[in-house]
């Protein structure tokens, strides 16, 4: 009998712990997702002064990107040590039709 408690201890401490852990997992999700959420508003702020800065210096340009199929606009990074270097970019591409970003 006291083997069966025993047993039943153990069974309930695993449960416990696991219902912390998933507990804590949807905190690290949610946290996650409000980060996701705050970069892609962040880029989509670039986008716009992206394009901004693109209408500014050749005006003819939104009119090209509001006829055309979709745009995209990139920000990049890079950085060069003698022949070594690294580089990272973001950006949006959007569907003029369906206004869908990617």
């Amino acid at each position: 009998m006291e083997i069966l408690h025993g047993h039943l201890l153990i069974l309930l401490m695993r449960f416990v712990s696991s219902t912390a852990s998933l507990a804590a997992d949807s905190k690290d999700d949610k946290k996650k997702q409000a980060e996701s959420q705050k970069e892609r508003q962040e880029i989509r702020k670039q986008s716009m002064d992206i394009l901004a800065r693109l209408y500014k210096s050749q005006p003819s340009a939104k009119a090209a990107v509001q006829k055309a199929a979709g745009y995209a606009t990139f920000s990049n990074f890079g950085l060069k040590i003698f022949v070594a270097g690294s580089g990272k970019g973001e950006g949006v591409a959007v569907d003029n039709k369906t206004k869908k970003e990617t």
